[in-house]
């Protein structure tokens, strides 16, 4: 009778425990693009331990946002993992929470969007003057001047410089 007991307060200690990296998985797609650049930056074996409790879309798009030999090297590992401390799995745990927490706090502008608007923003002082200030940011950043130039295209082929 007791051992019964017990083992219903085990199940029910074992369901409220947090399962690691959680919070990951219900990430939006803004957020989860600025983990990704985020996670970039961390040890192989940091990620792998990360990788190995996330759901398989979550962990689908993290790895189509990292660099070839990166993900091999993170697969690698997560083939090798077998024992981790709950310490350090709570460690690194927290302090991954913790980075997330700050850029949650951010808003994220979608590059494309961003460049839409520059161009129809631009656009709207005219045609020279559109031109005259494409050509200016053309000499400080080229694959910006033609991101702005395929947006001008969509809309005013003819202004295209």
């Amino acid at each position: 009778m007791i051992q019964l007991g017990f083992q219903r307060i085990t199940l029910v200690l074992k369901r409220n425990i947090k399962k690691p990296f959680s919070y990951i998985n219900n990430l939006k797609p803004s957020e989860l693009k600025i983990f990704t650049s985020f996670i970039i930056n961390e040890h192989p074996q940091t990620i792998s331990l990360i990788a190995l409790h996330l759901e398989d879309s979550t962990l689908s798009y993290i790895f189509k946002n990292l660099p070839d030999a990166l993900i091999l090297e993170v697969v690698m590992r997560m083939s090798k993992t077998d024992l981790v401390s709950s310490k350090i799995l709570r460690t690194v745990d927290n302090a991954v929470f913790k980075k997330v927490k700050t850029f949650q706090k951010l808003h994220y502008f979608d590059k494309n969007e961003a460049i839409s608007k520059a161009q129809k923003a631009i656009s709207s002082l005219g045609r020279e003057k559109s031109k005259e200030i494409r050509e200016q940011i053309g000499f400080i950043d080229s694959t910006f001047v033609d991101k702005l130039n395929k947006e001008v295209a969509k809309n005013n082929p003819e202004d295209i410089i």
